[in-house]
Formats: structure tokens, sequence, C-alpha cells
């Protein structure tokens, strides 16, 4: 307590920052942000963090103090990606405490944010074409996605201009004759298909 009461002291006095730990900081950041929808996410994050740097002064945390996290991380067989969530939300914090948190002098928590480099991804997935059922799943109504009817649309000739300037496809649908067309009209203003 009365290391805390020097601190302030030596602030008033001579304008000298507070010593303010990462702990206080993450704590800081979960009050001010209890609308975030990923709170519940951040907070896992920095209960992973907090045995590591929790207790390290902000001035302290760089990508030098994080180099135990990440390798107890990548021990567990963690991905690089999640790994890199946690150094995003460290730099976030630590760039909220050097640019917006301020003491009752006006001095920002940090004097400045150090650089957090986030890690190369190279256990990611690789990226894969949706099947039709996928495409029918994450874009219904979009056209080539199987309808939930069970008739398959196909998509036919190259865009043309219409006279809106708006591209204009043709398509072909199961139940119709094969001589017949649908056009796709452009939406009018009001959102309605001509």
């Amino acid at each position: 307590m009365a290391k805390r009461i020097d601190q302030v002291r030596m602030a008033s006095v001579y304008g000298l920052r507070t010593d303010r730990t990462f702990r206080a900081a993450a704590t800081k950041f979960l009050e001010e942000n209890q609308h975030k929808r990923s709170l519940a996410d951040d907070a896992k994050l920095l209960k992973q963090l907090a045995p590591f740097i929790g207790d390290l002064m902000l001035r302290q945390v760089h990508m030098g103090s994080l180099q135990s996290f990440i390798a107890k991380r990548r021990a567990k067989g963690v991905k690089t990606r999640s790994i890199n969530n946690a150094l995003s939300l460290v730099r976030h914090i630590l760039n909220l405490a050097a640019s917006e948190w301020r003491d009752e002098k006006g001095l920002t928590w940090l004097e400045y944010a150090p650089k957090i480099k986030l890690l190369k991804v190279t256990d990611g997935r690789s990226p894969y074409p949706l099947s039709r059922d996928e495409q029918a799943f994450f874009f219904p109504g979009v056209a080539g996605a199987p309808r939930q009817d069970g008739l398959a649309q196909e998509w036919t000739g190259s865009p043309r201009r219409a006279e809106s300037g708006r591209s204009v496809h043709h398509r072909i649908s199961a139940r119709a004759a094969p001589e017949l067309r649908v056009h796709l009209q452009p939406a009018l203003s009001e959102g309605e298909a001509g």
C-alpha cells in the first residue's frame, strides 16, 4: 500500500505514470466492453494469459514476455490462429492503455504500446469449394444453389447489359421447356423484380 501511495505522489509531483499491471488493464477492458458479443471469448483469452503476464506491469508486456505463453500454447497443440487471437487482444489492450486510458493527471496508462507481432499461420485449414448442399445452407435463395423444391437451376450464357446498365443472366428452369428461358430482371428501386 505504501508503494502505491508513493507512486501516486510521484505521478502528481513529477508527472510520472503510475505503474499498472496487465491484470488491471484487462479488468478495465472487460468492464468497458460489456456490450461486446465476444466478451466471453475475450474473458477466456485473458484468463489463459493471466498466469504469464497478468502480474507484469504494462511497460513489461512485449513479445519477449509473451514467448512463454506462445510456447505453452503450441506445446498443447493449439492452432496458430487461436494464439494470434490472444496476441491481438493483448495488442488492443496495450494500444488502449497508450492512447485512450488516462489517469487523474491526464497521462496515458502507458507511454507507448510495444509492437506485438502476430505469428505466421502455417497450420491453418486449406480452403475448399463448398458442396451444393453447403451452398444451399449458407446462401439460401441464391441462384445456382439447390432449391428447396428440388428444381435445379443452371446458369447459361454470359452477362448482358440491360437498359439500366446492370448485368442480366439467363437461367433454365428444370420444369420449363428447353426453349423457354426466364430472364432475371434488375431489381427495381423498390426491391421488386419486374
